[in-house]
Parts: structure tokens; sequence; C-alpha cells
């Protein structure tokens, strides 16, 4: 039923799901792409099944992609002013589902996550006061189930990360990210004393940036991947992995 909404948009749950895992920056990494695949029992997306998502977060989080990566050619969604809307049938749809699952279960990684992409999908069409609002369930929802950076040791900068550690990390970093992407917006379009005060806490000086996946070169110039984890006050003139 739920995947029946990328139906109306003449979409494929394959399409969605690749594209946007191929337009990911790795500061709004929402959806983290093995685990994803892992909880799908699917590896390429080329053909997932019906019953690899019968569960309606993760059938919701498939559309939400679809939002995150695409924009509606629909006529219909296209506003007076010629500029796409905000208001589709697909999108009130979504943010219906969204709460009756708020309402019905408890907070989840993939709650989270969906909240996440319609709140980028509404600032992107620069509904900043929904957007405020989808932001603020998702923090909510992350406070409840401690999501966060993690911390930075020295010991473990090579150390092999478990994919729900970094799941977690992506998760804060797209919080904190598109919560300051909104106040900047805000500051610029209003008065400042209709800027609402920030949601996310910031990032510690040891708290963990997004995880970098390094390519290096052996001495046979084969390729490999070399993980390594920084912490949030690197400075930016500093290149990671030399």
């Amino acid at each position: 039923m739920i995947l029946s909404l990328l139906s109306s948009r003449n979409t494929t749950r394959s399409h969605s799901i690749k594209h946007y895992l191929e337009t990911v920056n790795p500061y709004l990494t929402i959806v983290h792409p093995e685990l994803f695949a892992l909880r799908t029992n699917n590896t390429g997306f080329d053909s997932i099944a019906d019953q690899e998502l019968y569960d309606p977060a993760t059938a919701l989080l498939v559309v939400c992609m679809h939002f995150f990566s695409h924009k509606d050619d629909s006529a219909k969604s296209m506003s007076t002013k010629g500029e796409e809307s905000v208001n589709t049938p697909t999108y009130r749809a979504a943010k219906q589902i969204l709460s009756i699952l708020r309402t019905l279960d408890t907070p989840s990684i993939e709650l989270i996550q969906c909240s996440l992409l319609l709140a980028f999908y509404e600032y992107s069409h620069e509904d900043l006061g929904r957007a405020y609002v989808s932001i603020g369930d998702a923090n909510t929802m992350a406070l409840i189930l401690h999501v966060g950076p993690g911390k930075y040791l020295e010991a473990e900068l090579e150390a092999s990360i478990p994919y729900e550690e970094e799941e977690r990390r992506c998760v804060y970093w797209s919080l904190f990210v598109l919560d300051r992407l909104i106040q900047t917006d805000y500051s610029l379009l209003h008065m400042p004393h209709q800027i609402p005060p920030p949601v996310v806490s910031p990032p510690a000086a040891d708290d963990l940036l997004p995880t970098n996946h390094l390519l290096w070169y052996d001495e046979d110039q084969s390729p490999y991947y070399v993980t390594q984890r920084c912490p949030a006050d690197t400075a930016f003139s500093v290149q990671e992995g030399q």
C-alpha cells in the first residue's frame, strides 16, 4: 500500500533507491547503504521484491528516499508562479503515514530517517517552517534512541567500524547539517527575532566526523580502501589520510 505512492509518480522503487544512494553527500548520508541492503535482503536494488519491504517504516523510507533525490514532474504540482509546490498528494500521504507510524510505533532509526528526508524535501522547497518542525521531530526521536556521532579515540583511528555505529553517526551529522542550513536560510529571509533556536546540539571537539573511506594503492598499484576516523576539531587545511 505505501509503495503504491511511487506508482502514482511513474517511478519504480529500485530506481528511487539506486538514484538516492548514488547522489548522497557524506554529511547527508541519512540512509546507510550497506545496512539498508542487509535489512531488505538485497544487494543490487535492481529487482527488489515486495516481501523485502514488508516493514511499513522501511517501505515509507523508500518513498522518502524518492523525495530526496527527485523532482515531481507532474504539472499538477506546479504553483501559479511556475514553481514546484511542496503540497503534492504523495507528500501529504507520506506525512500522514509517518504521523500514524509515530503514534503506533516506538521511535526507530527508520522513522528518524523518514522525518529527516521529508525535512530536506521541505527545505529544498523553501518551506522552512515545516522543515524546522520535521527536524525537531527527528531530533526528538534521536535523543530517545541516544543517536550521536561517537567519540574519537586515537587507538581506533583505522579500526573496523560496525555498520550500526556508522549509521547513527550519519544520522546525527545529517540532523546537524540540515538544522544549520535551515537556520542560515531563516537568517537571510526573516528578521532576527523571527529565527527559531537551533534544534540539534553542536558536536564537541572530540566527536567523530563522518567516516572517511580513503582509496589507496599498494606497491603493485592495486587499489584498496582505508577506513579512517577523525575528530570534529580536525582543521580544514589538513588533508585527512596524509
